[in-house]
């Protein structure tokens, strides 16, 4: 079993998925701020991953959000991959600036999800378009635990002698 949902983009994109179960991890740890950030981080990935496979060099070089517009714009991302990665990059300002004082758990889980769905959608296209992802289930990280007691270890008494000169 793999520590985080989105294992599906390791051999392809091991930049963006390390990204990714950084947010998975931050998300279970209960750093809500954290995770959002990083997924945040990996959707920009993810956009100017496609616009290299789109050889759109121009755009690369743009903001997020100025890339996201163009990417839509001339119809490289369908409209509900465009509006779930311009949630990702507003919920990820928010994050930055401090302004996710209420329900940053839920902004968190919500981000995780629209970056699941996002993440299968590269995959399909720029990866393989057989691909059939599982459904959604939220993440699957777990913190470890450890497998065993404790080690005791037990240090013999030895009487010291006084030694005489």
């Amino acid at each position: 079993m793999e520590n985080h949902c989105f294992y599906f983009l390791k051999d392809m994109y091991p930049i963006i998925v390390n990204e990714c179960a950084a947010s998975e991890r931050f998300l279970v740890d209960g750093l809500y701020t954290e995770s959002i950030m990083r997924a945040g981080k990996a959707a920009e990935i993810i956009t100017e991953t496609v616009c290299n496979f789109e050889e759109l060099d121009f755009i690369v070089r743009l903001g997020q959000a100025r890339r996201l517009e163009e990417l839509g714009y001339k119809s490289v991302l369908p409209y509900e991959i465009y509006t779930k990665l311009d949630k990702i990059r507003r919920l990820r300002n928010k994050a930055v600036h401090g302004q996710l004082l209420n329900n940053a758990k839920d902004y968190a889980e919500n981000t995780h999800h629209k970056l699941y769905d996002v993440a299968v959608w590269l995959y399909k296209t720029y990866g393989d378009d057989s691909f059939v992802a599982p459904d959604y289930n939220g993440p699957v990280y777990s913190k470890e635990e450890p497998v065993s007691e404790p080690v005791i270890v037990s240090v013999p008494v030895v009487e010291s002698k006084e030694v005489g000169f």
